[in-house]
């Protein structure tokens, strides 16, 4: 009999071995067509859905973006989720008028403003000095007179000092410290249109465990749900970076994903975004509770 419970044991644990669920890894859709790209999703026992289309640099019907990104381990039967190009705006595919760029040394901000936007330049600036005396613009990249496309970049440096000629460091070294060092910022708007509830850990190392996605809360009057309204803000917060002369990315573009809390996180890593912005619109039990509140790791100097 001891024997047969033995043989019995040995069975179930076979048995339990051959059902663990196989995971897959997301092979690479970036600049295939959709056609190509659900072949080799299917062949890989996975699901392909198309979650928009907006204008990039790819070539029109091409996948510019998937999630998750290519080497994700997921479980057989997983959607993967990409964009496809429109292509390049017409505006833009019109061949590009190319200017010389105009002399901003020794000008005031708004004369330097001013004259970017009558040469058909968009001005990117910062401010080495924060008093109140009035700046002058004492840096400026491209040089005076070079030839560069019209509705491109000038950026400059505003100081105290008026000068006549440039005094700064190398072009490329202030270029790159200054300005092209902090200009991506990933924006994730929180919760997703379904929940997740499957568990990941709470953080990188950790045995702690967590849901991968919560729902979040609804509005008590508007009945709106939270991830609808971040993701309102985040497009708007986008629009604003954008003029100012960064380099966003964003999670999310639509509702209907399931990006898990992790896998935000691996984008703004993936992306080397300097700022990892997260939107929500808490709720309280508390209805004398209000205003805004802002969460940052205790030892960041900023």
């Amino acid at each position: 009999m001891k024997r047969y419970v033995t043989f019995l044991i040995l069975i179930i644990i076979l048995l339990m071995l051959g059902c663990k669920e196989k995971t897959i890894k997301v092979p690479k859709l970036i600049g295939k067509d959709v056609d190509e790209a659900r072949t080799i999703i299917e062949k890989a026992g996975l699901k392909l859905n198309v979650i928009g289309k907006i204008y990039s640099n790819f070539p029109q019907d091409q996948i510019f973006s998937q999630k998750p990104p290519e080497g994700r381990e997921v479980k057989k039967g997983s959607a993967v989720e990409v964009e496809l190009s429109l292509g390049t705006k017409k505006e833009e595919a019109e061949e590009i008028e190319e200017v010389k760029v105009p002399d901003l040394l020794g000008k005031n901000l708004e004369e330097a403003k001013e004259l970017t936007k009558k040469s058909g330049f968009e001005i990117i600036y910062e401010l080495i000095t924060k008093d109140d005396m009035e700046k002058f613009v004492s840096w400026q990249y491209p040089d005076t007179g070079d030839i560069a496309q019209k509705g491109s970049k000038v950026y400059i440096i505003l100081g105290n000092v008026k000068v006549k000629h440039d005094v700064s460091r190398e072009k490329s070294d202030t270029f790159e410290k200054v300005f092209k060092s902090k200009r991506t910022i990933c924006i994730d708007a929180g919760h997703q249109n379904k929940a997740d509830l499957e568990k990941e850990p709470n953080a990188p190392g950790s045995n702690v465990l967590k849901s991968r996605c919560l729902g979040g809360g609804t509005g008590i009057n508007s009945k709106t749900p939270e991830y609808v309204i971040n993701l309102e803000v985040a497009l708007k917060v986008e629009k604003k970076l954008l003029l100012k002369g960064y380099d966003v990315v964003m999670t999310r573009r639509t509702n209907e994903v399931n990006i898990s809390n992790i896998e935000r996180a691996l984008i703004a890593n993936e992306a080397g975004a300097d700022l990892f912005l997260r939107i929500h619109a808490d709720g309280s039990n508390n209805p004398s509770v209000k205003g805004v509140s802002t969460f940052y790791p205790a030892n960041n100097e900023h």
